[in-house]
C-alpha cells in the first residue's frame, strides 16, 4: 500500500477518490497507535474466545445490516 502514495503520485491518483483519503489517513496514524490497536483488539478476541469456551457458546448471531427487519 505504501507504494501507493510515494514517487510521484500518479498510483495515488488512478484510485477511488474515498479510497485515497483512506490511504492518506491511514499514514498519519503513528506506528505506536496501531500498535497498541493491535494489542487492544488481541486483547479482546481472546476474552471473548475465553467466554465463549467457558460458556460453550459455539455461535454468536447477529444482524448484518444496521436497520430493522423488513415486514413480510
Amino acid at each position: 500500500v505504501w507504494d501507493v502514495v510515494a514517487g510521484d503520485g500518479r498510483r495515488l491518483r488512478a484510485l477511488n477518490p474515498d479510497l485515497q483519503t483512506r490511504v492518506v489517513g491511514g499514514r498519519l496514524i503513528p506506528a505506536t497507535a496501531v500498535a497498541a490497536a493491535r494489542r487492544a483488539r488481541r486483547q479482546v478476541r481472546d476474552s471473548v474466545a475465553d467466554h465463549f469456551a467457558r460458556c460453550r457458546i459455539d455461535v454468536l448471531l447477529a444482524p448484518a445490516l444496521p436497520a430493522g427487519a423488513v415486514s413480510a
